[in-house]
């Protein structure tokens, strides 16, 4: 099988005369120790021009080039998928708008398919992760290079997402953050749950609009509020858990709810948790380009939205 090649180069500064190959594509290039052992034993290396190794040194205004042998000889522009379209897409990294109901990446049963087997002959590695019934946009490398460059800044990437939840912040309060450590629920390999020693997490939010119904005996019983929330670190389920330890449960929550929730109507309009990554933000990690991609609700949250509009009493 060829293999495709995207050469990178490196200008060698002053500053940098008299280091080694391997320490200069760490402090320059940022690239980890396991895709420096890829690049020694499949990639190309050279140095002006000629065959070089990790141990050679470098000296001012030498040319570094390298150059990872990750992907088979295809294009580097995907077809979008009816499953999920791409909404932005270069040779290095895409963005795609993952419908509910699809897996992020494949999981033990072969049969299920998952968003990155969309296109079977690349080798796409998530950035951002989306739960199986959560929508919107994912965020995906084309090669390992360039999912270590943003791997290793995920907490500077905006990842905005929107959510129908039961109950919500009092009437006066537009906005917080939620700072509250979440760890794996014991005897549990999927469930997470809020610990004072698990690991630090945070999510902001912010109240966008609120509706009551009139047949609901008190405010909190009856209060349904769309929330905007931003991760301001990446836990797994985080919103979730998080707005069912302050008391907004999800709308359309099986896991982290009650079963007073189950039995709300609601749980009929919308069938899987009411959670959209609506917005992303981020930094090219090699043009610099600031890329801001958006995606409106799908179809059931809009059904849900509609639903409150008409039947509910707004409380903004």
């Amino acid at each position: 099988m060829q293999v495709k090649c995207m050469r990178l180069q490196i200008d060698i500064k002053t500053k940098d005369a008299g280091r080694n190959i391997a320490q200069i594509l760490r402090r320059r290039a940022g690239i980890s120790s396991r895709l420096l052992k890829r690049l020694r034993y499949g990639g190309i290396l050279l140095l002006n021009g000629q065959p070089a190794r990790l141990i050679d040194q470098v000296y001012a205004d030498d040319l570094l080039e390298f150059a990872f042998p990750d992907e088979p000889d295809i294009e580097y522009h995907f077809p979008s998928q009816t499953e999920a379209p791409i909404l932005w897409q270069d040779e290095w990294l895409m963005v795609c708008a993952k419908p509910a109901g699809l897996l992020t990446h494949p999981d033990s049963d072969p049969n299920r398919p998952a968003l990155t087997t969309l296109w079977p002959e690349a080798d796409l590695r998530p950035v951002s992760r989306l739960d199986r019934d959560t929508s919107g946009l994912v965020l995906l490398a084309k090669n390992a290079y360039a999912h270590s460059r943003l791997a290793a800044v995920i907490p500077s990437i905006h990842r905005l997402y929107l959510t129908f939840v039961y109950g919500g912040p009092h009437s006066a309060e537009g906005s917080g953050i939620i700072d509250l450590p979440i760890a794996r629920r014991p005897g549990s390999l999927i469930e997470r749950m809020t610990d004072p020693d698990g690991q630090p997490a945070r999510t902001a939010w912010r109240r966008l609009r609120s509706w009551r119904t009139d047949s609901a005996p008190d405010d909190s019983d009856g209060l349904v509020t769309l929330l905007a929330c931003r991760l301001l670190s990446g836990r797994t389920h985080q919103i979730r858990v998080h707005c069912r330890a302050v008391g907004w449960p999800l709308v359309g929550e099986t896991l982290y709810t009650d079963r007073k929730s189950r039995r709300n109507v609601l749980q009929y309009i919308v069938s899987r948790q009411a959670l959209h990554a609506a917005e992303l933000k981020f930094f090219h990690p090699f043009t610099g380009e600031h890329i801001v991609i958006r995606e409106p609700l799908p179809a059931d949250l809009r059904n849900l939205h509609n639903f409150l509009e008409e039947n509910y009493t707004r409380r903004d």
